[in-house]
């Protein structure tokens, strides 16, 4: 079964879209859906929890608000740092994720494949190799250093719809192109993984 995690909202972006992304999807296509606190540590925790031997793969999704394009992540750091506290209050400095990990992970499935294959649908994407050092990089680092099988980060940006009811002005997609976009990924990614 593949593992497919979304966040809760966190500050001022109450509604973060990736949560009902990561429902939906899920429900649709018989994955395990989740969603992940916006805490450095209780996320670590709950993804760590979450990692199996019996899972084909993980595809994790976080919001990027000023991004215009859906991400996908290339490089996780170890490391946790933010001048903006997380939902518990709590803002690390130059703190590792896992000391006994490497500095970085460099996600070795064929990402470009996967991009084009968006592309090629008509969905605004691209590479990223940055995640942060908020909590989306602390869960994708987290992946790259437990899981046993492939694990990818999807960045979205706002859906439009939720940009259309606020006063926010942020960029955005229609949600249909990014439900179409997190649905891709996991097909695409089951694919890979079955093809190995």
């Amino acid at each position: 079964m593949v593992l497919i995690t979304g966040f809760e909202g966190f500050h001022r972006y109450k509604k973060n879209p990736t949560e009902r992304l990561a429902i939906e999807v899920s429900e649709d296509l018989g994955a395990r859906g989740e969603i992940l606190p916006v805490s450095f540590r209780r996320a670590r925790e709950k993804i760590v929890k979450l990692l199996s031997d019996e899972q084909e793969a993980v595809v994790m999704t976080g919001l990027a608000p000023r991004s215009s394009v859906v991400r996908v992540e290339v490089v996780a750091l170890n490391l946790m740092h933010s001048t903006t506290p997380d939902n518990d209050g709590y803002a690390p400095r130059m703190e590792r994720i896992f000391e006994d990990g490497p500095d970085a992970y460099i996600n070795r499935s064929n990402l470009p494949d996967l991009v084009d294959l968006l592309r090629s649908k008509g969905i605004p994407a691209g590479l990223s190799f940055h995640a942060g050092t908020y909590v989306c990089n602390t869960v994708y680092y987290s992946a790259l250093h437990l899981a046993k099988c492939p694990a990818i980060f999807v960045h979205f940006p706002f859906d439009s719809e939720t940009i259309a009811e606020s006063s926010m002005e942020e960029s955005s997609l229609p949600y249909d192109v990014m439900y179409s976009a997190l649905r891709t990924a996991v097909e695409w990614i089951t694919r890979s993984h079955r093809r190995t």
